[in-house]
């Protein structure tokens, strides 16, 4: 109970005091609006399946639309599953020591922390992957109709959370079918359920992959993209020293080591289990890249974090290796909780604040335009804070005298993550107007807002021609927004 109050306060303290960042804009703007164009917004402007957004929306009209209100379905999500992995640890044989390692190695880790405190699927999908791990154990060690269903019906709504619980499932499955082979009913209360569904969801996943929307993970490189799934399982996004990762690592090979190698026989017979469904699930997404669908991404594998937190709280409480083990779940947890307390107190390794940029823009003055002019998708999540503020076309003739030009001062010592965490996430943001408008705007005055800082310009002329505001080579990649009083 202690380690769950532990969890949940890791989780909802601080958790309306970041701004939201661009996915979590975009969960607001899919829930927001009728209920019967839900699924159509799902289908154009998401790359995730539609649970997570239905209970969203029905969150929202219950508790509000506020940052805080949004995030906190995610960090109830982030809290259950603590007690969940501990109830796993203890199906698959492990003693209330083993248990409560876990479940105090699944409350303190700074990646689940870290989006338990995002208005986005991740945290339920882990809930939900947990839980349809707790019911593999039971349907695996007691093959009932009543296992299997409820094994099937965990794991429909995890897919239906998150395309990636299927690394997670799917071997699940196999497993299943393949040990319990014998045995028709249950394999029908396995089976049904989940070839209905994926029935279901198959049309809007293809649907959704047609739209293009996950491609840019492809244009990062496979060997940078696995270095940050390493580094944020053991650290998360807002690490305060990136090194510290390496002894999380050791610590972690060391204690997976001593599950598989030295617990007590069937304990070892399920480490072995689970470390092989961690293996299938970073694997299977890996053997899609060859064949041409490379969407490998620390966030979308986070499903597969819990099994392995299990698999080294396991190894920590082996009893033939005395202070081994523990001093590996110790330093696991002590830099976890360094880290935590680090992101709650450093506004540089948060997400971008965009309320002080708002604050920086002074909007009362009248309508003005907002202008991020270099890769500036990351930088739409400042409409958030920006009274009636919405997006313009480069097109667009705008009546107003006042623009204002978002750049990034300087990258903080502490580094950046590119696409999520620490503020300096838009390092290419520059504060000046493209070359050859010197003429029509007048430099007025700068404001700092963090890392971040406002140029105001004045225009000569009564309305603004939107396409002067950027540089040609920038027109593909700016955003220009209005605000209004």
């Amino acid at each position: 109970m202690l380690v769950t109050i532990g969890a949940a306060a890791l989780r909802f303290i601080g958790l309306g005091t970041q701004s939201m960042w661009y996915d979590e804009l975009s969960t607001t703007q899919v829930i927001t609006g009728s209920v019967s164009g839900l699924l159509d917004r799902i289908r154009h402007s998401e790359g995730t399946p539609p649970l997570y957004f239905v209970l969203a929306t029905v969150w929202s009209h219950a508790f509000g639309s506020g940052d805080a209100a949004i995030r906190s379905m995610s960090a109830l999500a982030g809290t259950l599953t603590v007690p969940v992995a501990y109830l796993v640890t203890r199906a698959v044989g492990g003693g209330r020591r083993a248990g409560l390692l876990v479940a105090a190695l699944v409350a303190v880790n700074p990646f689940l922390i870290w989006y338990s405190q995002e208005a986005r699927a991740y945290a339920l999908a882990v809930l939900l992957v947990t839980v349809a791990l707790l019911f593999f154990v039971k349907a695996f060690q007691e093959p009932t109709t009543r296992n299997g269903l409820l094994f099937a019906v965990a794991g429909l709504l995890a897919v239906a959370t998150h395309y990636f619980a299927l690394v997670v499932i799917g071997p699940e499955l196999v497993a299943l079918v393949y040990v319990h082979r014998h045995e028709p009913r249950f394999l029908a209360a396995v089976l049904a359920p989940l070839a209905v569904g994926g029935a279901l969801l198959v049309p809007l996943a293809a649907l959704q992959r047609s739209t293009g929307l996950q491609d840019w993970i492809s244009d990062w490189s496979l060997a940078f993209r696995l270095r940050s799934l390493a580094r944020f399982f053991a650290i998360g996004p807002g690490a305060p020293e990136p090194w510290l990762w390496w002894l999380v690592v050791g610590a972690t090979v060391v204690a997976v080591a001593l599950a598989l190698a030295f617990g007590p026989a069937p304990e070892r017979s399920w480490a072995r289990r689970l470390a092989l469904l961690v293996v299938a699930g970073v694997g299977i997404p890996l053997v899609a890249v060859v064949l041409g669908n490379d969407y490998v991404l620390d966030r979308n594998l986070i499903v597969v974090l819990v099994p392995l937190i299990v698999v080294v709280g396991m190894g920590a409480a082996v009893r033939r290796t005395a202070w081994l083990g523990l001093a590996c779940a110790a330093a696991i947890a002590a830099t976890s909780i360094v880290t935590a307390v680090a992101v709650q107190r450093d506004r540089n390794l948060q997400r971008a604040d965009w309320r002080a940029v708002a604050h920086a823009i002074d909007h009362r003055s009248g309508p003005r335009l907002v202008v991020f002019n270099t890769s500036a998708v990351l930088g739409s999540a400042l409409m958030r804070y920006l009274p009636n503020a919405r997006p313009v076309s480069l097109d667009a003739q705008v009546p107003t005298r006042t623009v204002d030009f978002v750049g990034l001062t300087k990258v903080p010592a502490s580094g950046c993550d590119w696409w999520s965490g620490r503020s300096c996430s838009i390092v290419f943001l520059v504060d000046q107007p493209p070359p050859g408008t010197g003429k029509s705007l007048r430099w007025v005055a700068t404001r700092r807002a963090g890392p971040f800082r406002v140029a105001t310009y004045e225009s000569s002329a009564p309305s603004v021609n939107v396409r002067d505001l950027v540089a040609p080579s920038d027109r593909n990649h700016a955003i220009v927004m209005l605000t209004e009083r």
